[in-house]
């Protein structure tokens, strides 16, 4: 059995501050809407096949469900029916027991409210069950998408591109915490409870970011695309049903992946890139990465061997229109030989990165052999002085050493020039 604690957030402060300004009506409506929330949740749970509620009351649900029919998707459904229904956010924990349940929620509340936390063991269980199901079916490849903006229509184009062309199993959203020290060891206490509490706003931070992303796939599923001008207004726009049918296939397709939110310190990202590339089915997208980032993480993937780095790339001309304009529906795929208004690029695949990386092999080979040819001759040197000291072969090797370290010296004046 998996068991969920849910709890309503800030609800009962906000009851108590309608109670002492003595506004009675509006308590009474405020208290109604809650019951009305938890009862819509209830109600929702109940279609889970085996649902066990067994703590239902205030702004809190605990349920036991049967490991066959536990979804975290459905989970983050619930937790959004709650919002809509009462105006409230509502946490949730997830564990393999109650405790263990109660303990994640905990948690949830002192990283900022308004998320979900599970045990790692619940979400190994998670990632075993679709793995299984879908190594079934031949996926296996992993997609990193690096995540910097807020906004999730870039995210949109890279996800949505990957699932159609790609056979992925999992999805990885991944957030860098920038920090100003440049290792573990230069660390007080001070400044590691500051790293970690810039850890859990990231972690609040990419959280929302997911989330935006998926309500945004939901939206663009149904036909319709939110629009947002500066001035705050918004307008609902169609897209047409051919639109919603691609992105309909994307969701469905998301349910049955393994979606996973990461966070970890830019002091973490070799040790985390070569986790990701080591077995050579990470698909690494980077299209709304920062600069600075951009270049740890393209030449850290590189140096692991990884070829299969991504990003997303506009080629109409204008100004972006930042709007359902710029979406991948909406545009045509460059072909080799035809023209396009955007490309999914590998970044390996461009003539100049090829070129620096033929050159940085060809140097780590030259300094390889180097190497090997050094120890090679010294090893001779050394075995020639044991055993054949005073002898024509010393002399032999004496004027060997003399004209190859003239021709180092005229090759070190050449290569200054």
């Amino acid at each position: 059995m998996i068991f969920v604690h849910f709890d309503g957030d800030d609800v009962g402060s906000s009851l108590e501050l309608l109670l002492l300004d003595e506004d009675v009506e509006l308590a009474r409506k405020y208290s109604d809407s809650i019951t009305r929330a938890l009862e819509l949740v209830r109600d929702t749970l109940a279609d889970f096949g085996g649902a066990d509620i067994f703590v239902l009351g205030g702004d809190d649900l605990v349920v036991a469900l049967p490991d066959s029919s536990f979804d975290m998707a459905k989970i983050e459904v619930i937790r959004r029916l709650f919002f809509e229904a009462s105006g409230q956010t509502m946490s949730a924990g997830v564990g393999l027991s109650s405790s263990e349940a109660t303990q994640n929620l905990r948690r949830a509340k002192l990283m900022g409210k308004n998320i979900m936390i599970a045990s790692p063991a619940v979400l190994r269980f998670r990632s075993m069950k679709k793995l299984s199901a879908l190594a079934l079916a031949g996926s296996q490849d992993r997609l990193y998408i690096f995540v910097t903006s807020w906004r999730p229509d870039p995210y949109v184009n890279a996800l949505v591109y990957s699932l159609q062309h790609f056979d992925i199993a999992q999805v990885y959203f991944a957030s860098i915490v920038e920090n100003d020290y440049g290792n573990e060891d230069d660390r007080d206490d001070e400044q590691a409870d500051h790293d970690g509490k810039e850890e859990k706003k990231a972690a609040k931070s990419l959280n929302e970011i997911k989330t935006g992303i998926e309500e945004r796939l939901q939206e663009l599923a149904k036909g319709i695309y939110t629009r947002v001008y500066p001035d705050g207004s918004e307008e609902e726009v169609e897209i047409g049903p051919e639109g919603a049918a691609l992105y309909k296939s994307c969701v469905s397709m998301m349910e049955r992946l393994e979606v996973t939110s990461v966070t970890f310190p830019w002091i973490d990202l070799n040790r985390r890139l070569a986790r990701y590339s080591e077995d050579g089915h990470g698909i690494f997208d980077v299209t709304a990465l920062k600069n600075n980032l951009l270049v740890d993480v393209v030449i850290g993937l590189l140096s692991r061997g990884s070829t299969r780095i991504f990003a997303f790339e506009i080629l109409k001309t204008g100004k972006p229109s930042y709007d359902e304009r710029d979406l991948i529906h909406n545009m045509k795929e460059k072909g080799k030989r035809t023209p396009g208004e955007y490309v999914y690029r590998n970044l390996l695949e461009n003539q100049n990165v090829k070129s620096a990386i033929a050159r940085i092999v060809s140097r780590s080979l030259q300094v390889r052999s180097l190497i090997i040819l050094t120890s090679v001759v010294a090893t001779i040197i050394v075995l020639i002085q044991i055993f054949y000291a005073r002898s024509w072969p010393e002399t032999v090797v004496a004027v060997v050493a003399a004209v190859a370290a003239i021709g180092a010296w005229l090759s070190s004046l050449r290569s200054a020039k």
